[in-house]
């Protein structure tokens, strides 16, 4: 490898850690300069179709109402029946909360005396009631003392996703209107020979992404499916509604499954303690399957990512970034392979039997003639 070589990859490796340290650095505003990305990503297939028969402009806001039109069709579809089995629920909460305190929290009593005399043991229960409400007590009082700051904090929060989503709709509303100049833009600030190397490249980084999201929404399908079967088969009530909640939160790792688990075990809790310790298990069983084995089965195969490299760009991704670094860590994972593959190839793969010079290769040397004598 020729000194210049050596320098250039050197001077690539200073570059690129010194755009990890800058990007660090500013990570709390990064959120909606990647998302707006992506956004354009999955929207410009439909922008470019439909520019072909009306200005760009008009189509990027064709596919906007478009949008709008699919989620109020939608919400006016999925709304009242969500609404409808929330009614009932709120209907027969107090039913619920009765069965619990007068039937179900007996009965568990009873068993645990029982199962602590067969063991020798004797249990105050009156002690562990009076100690359990005190402690429910005190929390309480906590949350209470808490409310006003809570309220706050979600205020705060509903302020800050409404002004994110507009910056974000901003943002990619831009990128998909100049994006045929943004093309020809970089392209135009790649050597004629190298042209072909970066369009193998980009083509190489959508098929990764095109896969990660294949990938994620064949796993909410599946764990919404499952979820949806164990309930029946169990004969929980509401269980298309928990079981679409559950697909849903699928796409938040890790507190997706913690937040789509309470509805269901509270829902076999309205039956009895074994319906809703049965339902915990399943739960619990459907996400271990889901993390150990269909997480990394699926992404990996789609990504070619080994489920190691899943998992760090998981909790890698979750300390830098928190909730956006899980839902971004894998497709970053995977378009940085991409690139690394691609490097590695342009600045080692050299010999003679190549047709064109690598990216980043040296300067040819100037050829010499003989002189004649």
């Amino acid at each position: 490898m020729s000194v210049v070589i050596r320098w250039r990859i050197g001077a690539i490796a200073v570059l690129v850690v010194f755009s990890f340290i800058l990007l660090y650095r500013v990570r709390e505003v990064l959120a909606p300069f990647i998302i707006a990305p992506i956004c354009t990503y999955l929207l410009a297939p439909w922008v470019d179709s439909w520019s072909k028969k009306m200005p760009r402009a008009l189509a990027v806001v064709a596919v906007y109402l478009s949008l709008l039109f699919a989620l109020v069709l939608g919400g006016l579809l999925v709304i009242p029946q969500f609404m409808g089995e929330a009614k009932n629920i709120a209907n027969e909460a107090p039913n619920y909360f009765h069965q619990v305190r007068r039937e179900r929290l007996p009965k568990f009593i009873d068993s645990l005396k029982a199962a602590a005399a067969q063991n020798g043991l004797e249990i105050d229960v009156a002690k562990i009631m009076d100690n359990g409400i005190g402690s429910l007590m005190k929390a309480g009082e906590g949350l209470v003392a808490e409310l006003p700051d809570k309220i706050r904090r979600v205020v705060t929060s509903i302020i800050s996703t409404v002004t994110g989503t507009i910056v974000v709709l901003l943002l990619t509303a831009f990128l998909l209107i100049d994006l045929p100049k943004l093309r020809k833009g970089f392209l135009s600030l790649v050597p004629e020979e190298h042209k072909d190397s970066i369009i193998e490249l980009v083509a190489s980084m959508n098929k990764d992404l095109s896969s990660v999201i294949r990938g994620q929404l064949l796993i909410c399908l599946v764990n919404g499916i499952l979820t949806t079967v164990a309930l029946l088969i169990l004969r929980v009530k509401y269980a298309f509604t928990i079981g679409a909640i559950a697909g849903l939160f699928s796409l938040i790792p890790v507190l997706g499954s913690i937040l789509s688990t309470i509805p269901a075990v509270l829902m076999g809790l309205t039956q009895s303690w074994t319906v809703a310790f049965i339902v915990l298990l399943v739960i619990i069983g459907i996400h271990l399957l889901e993390s150990n084995f269909l997480n990394p089965k699926i992404m990996g195969e789609s990504t070619e990512l080994h489920p190691y490299v899943i998992m760090f760009a998981l909790f890698a991704g979750e300390r830098l970034f928190g909730i956006w670094g899980l839902l971004l860590g894998v497709p970053c994972a995977a378009i940085l392979r991409t690139i690394i593959r691609f490097v590695r190839k342009v600045l080692f793969t050299l010999g003679p039997s190549r047709e064109k010079e690598p990216f980043f290769a040296a300067e040819p040397p100037p050829k010499i003639e003989a002189e004649t004598i």
